[in-house]
């Protein structure tokens, strides 16, 4: 049995993430444009501050892979297009010796987001997207990514399958 000293401590911490995620699913929108806004700036400090050598392409490109998160429940299969597409052709169109890391990132949250916000179809096309883009920006990497985005996009949809039961659960405790 725990101490009660330990019940007291872990009690208000739990009556807080209760009271954020309350907050997270009263302004959605309002969260996920300030994740797009907090991975943009994490993009572009690792841009800036780096051993990668900045331009005005990589910062374009940082924006272009950050920013669309935005409406990552909106609209997560366009969203998930938009960002597997933006950072190859960001470095398609750059010549930097080293290429940022930190959008992979943005990139996960797209998986993740097409996996638990779109209906089966639309989640599996999402997922092949960033299967797409894996083998665009470098064929080697997918042996490691590939498996890596499918985890994540795997716990989008059950995420997505967990809140479905919930909601079937709520409505027949209503009938």
């Amino acid at each position: 049995m725990p101490r009660p000293s330990l019940v007291r401590r872990v009690t208000p911490m739990m009556r807080r993430l209760r009271e954020v995620r309350a907050a997270v699913r009263r302004h959605p929108r309002r969260v996920d444009a300030a994740l797009a806004l907090l991975l943009a700036a994490f993009v572009l400090q690792e841009t800036f501050t780096s051993d990668v050598v900045a331009s005005p392409v990589l910062v374009i490109g940082a924006l272009a892979v950050t920013l669309p998160l935005a409406w990552r429940r909106s609209a997560p299969l366009l969203t998930t297009a938009v960002v597997m597409a933006a950072y190859p052709i960001q470095l398609l169109f750059d010549d930097s010796p080293q290429e940022p890391q930190t959008p992979l990132l943005a990139m996960l949250l797209g998986v993740y987001s097409v996996g638990a916000h779109e209906e089966h179809r639309r989640a599996v096309a999402g997922l092949l997207i960033s299967w797409v883009s894996i083998l665009a920006i470098e064929p080697g990497d997918f042996v490691v990514l590939g498996p890596v985005f499918a985890g994540t996009w795997f716990a989008g949809r059950l995420v997505r399958a967990r809140e479905d039961d919930a909601h079937r659960l709520r409505e027949l405790s209503h009938a």
